[in-house]
């Protein structure tokens, strides 16, 4: 065999082990990729499982760390169903152990997760830290737009209706009238605090 003949067949070699370590490489990535999400999503299952055995024994700090540490590996893996569900369920937990301030900076850091009542939900956290002013910004575009329940039949409606019109009460009596600039000021403030903060669950555990 010629040298030339040698030398075309090392480059064909060389051709055939480029693509087919190409056309490998993708399906590698990809089933690598996949066994972490499966890892992860193992992992969070176990977390959230044995925070709620943890809540079911009353067990509130070592519940707060587990989902804490679910919510956080969500974080790292995005586009989780389950996360918004740990989430909602650590500030829960956070407000039965009276740690408002951290309660506060998760529902500012991932509005919606409140609902529809997610504001309310906040002025409340206010309100329970002593920030009544702050709590009376919130609330003075909520509660004087709403109209009593109409009807007869007693319940849930009248309940709310009368704690938010209590709330508020409370908040006008701890806190000063304002001029309109100055509350827009609240309200500037509150939104330049949390608008891009991602420090809401520190990273040390």
């Amino acid at each position: 065999m010629s040298a030339a003949t040698n030398i075309i067949a090392l480059v064909t070699l060389f051709m055939l082990y480029n693509c087919t370590s190409s056309i490998a490489q993708p399906n590698l990535d990809h089933e690598v990729a996949a066994v972490r999400h499966n890892s992860i999503s193992d992992e969070i299952e176990s977390l959230t499982d044995a925070g709620y055995e943890s809540l079911d024994k009353k067990n509130l700090p070592q519940a707060a760390t587990l989902f804490r540490k679910a919510y956080m590996l969500c974080q790292q893996s995005k586009g989780r169903t389950e996360e918004a569900k740990i989430l909602r369920q650590l500030i829960d937990i956070y407000k039965r152990q009276s740690r408002w301030s951290e309660a506060e900076a998760l529902l500012e850091t991932n509005k919606g997760v409140g609902g529809a009542f997610g504001e309310i939900e906040v002025a409340q956290v206010l309100i329970k830290q002593g920030k009544y002013q702050e709590a009376r910004a919130i609330l003075r575009k909520i509660v004087p737009q709403m109209k009593p329940p109409t009807g007869s039949v007693c319940g849930n409606p009248y309940v709310a209706y009368n704690e938010l019109q209590d709330l508020y009460n409370t908040c006008i009596k701890n806190s000063k009238d304002l001029s309109e600039e100055e509350w827009k000021k609240i309200d500037l403030e509150r939104e330049t605090k949390w608008t891009g903060r991602k420090d809401a669950i520190h990273p040390s555990l």
